[in-house]
């Protein structure tokens, strides 16, 4: 399942530094197959699954929390980062939130301003379609930028 770094980090990546017109015109965001199959599994399923998510030659890391576990990988190479974090209430119902965050080296992105990240927003959740909902949160710290995508499925 290595697509989705394709599709979380690296395409966001890809799109967001060649932004010169319309978000539309630009590739997929987010793979509305890729967070079908988050959303689709149970506690127990995403702590076997999670590992997989990431390409040979990135570190990967986990860390255990109460809603369930959050694996975070960094290619060494780029610098770029990327967390999954499926938020789940029990070990028997897919996750109620999945987080995706993005993390780059100060200067990878072109500046953020409140239109990109409206426009990043509505690209994903065209992207994702009407069985999601989409948030973006920006965060500028010390040595990364951070988007975070914040998912969640309607009923």
């Amino acid at each position: 399942m290595n697509t989705i770094v394709t599709y979380f980090a690296v395409v966001l990546v890809i799109g967001l530094s060649s932004l010169q017109g319309p978000v539309e015109a630009q590739e997929t965001i987010i793979s509305q197959k890729d967070a079908d199959y988050v959303f689709s599994l149970t506690r127990p399923e995403w702590e076997k699954q999670s590992k997989k998510f990431f390409a040979p030659g990135w570190t990967v890391r986990s860390a255990k929390h109460e809603t369930g576990s959050q694996i975070m990988g960094f290619d060494p190479s780029t610098g770029i980062g990327l967390s999954i974090q499926p938020l789940y209430q029990n070990d028997r119902n897919p996750p109620h939130m999945v987080i995706v965050g993005n993390y780059f080296p100060i200067g990878v992105l072109p500046p953020i301003t409140d239109e990109l990240k409206k426009d990043m927003e509505v690209a994903a959740q065209k992207d994702l379609g009407p069985t999601y909902s989409v948030r973006l949160i920006y965060t500028r710290m010390e040595k990364n930028e951070l988007i975070e995508l914040l998912l969640t499925k309607e009923k």
